[in-house]
């Protein structure tokens, strides 16, 4: 990011000038990269629990809204069904060129 092209960019220019060798310039971008590594991970977990809070107010508020469509006094209970779903002489093609499947 940024912060490590200037930190890099400060520390070259004290190793042209001699005032550090060129394993301080290392030693710099390692403890940087040690420190922003674990940085970040922490601000990926408080990204995701601030997202997983504002996504469960917004179900909370959900829940708590009034139905608008209400079952009458008299509403006779559904019984329980199966489906089925049978696809039959089913083709599909783009623009009318080789079909891609047929069933």
């Amino acid at each position: 990011t940024s912060a490590l092209v200037l930190l890099m960019y400060m520390s070259v220019q004290k190793v042209m000038l001699g005032l550090l060798t060129v394993g301080d310039l290392v030693l710099v971008h390692t403890l940087f990269m040690q420190l922003s590594g674990p940085l970040n991970y922490l601000g990926g977990i408080y990204r995701g629990l601030s997202q997983a809070i504002t996504d469960m107010e917004n179900m909370f508020e959900i829940l708590d809204q009034t139905p608008g469509v209400k079952d009458t006094e008299n509403a006779v209970a559904l019984r329980e069904c199966t489906g089925r779903i049978e696809f039959d002489h089913v083709a599909f093609s783009y623009g009318g060129r080789q079909s891609l499947f047929e069933g």
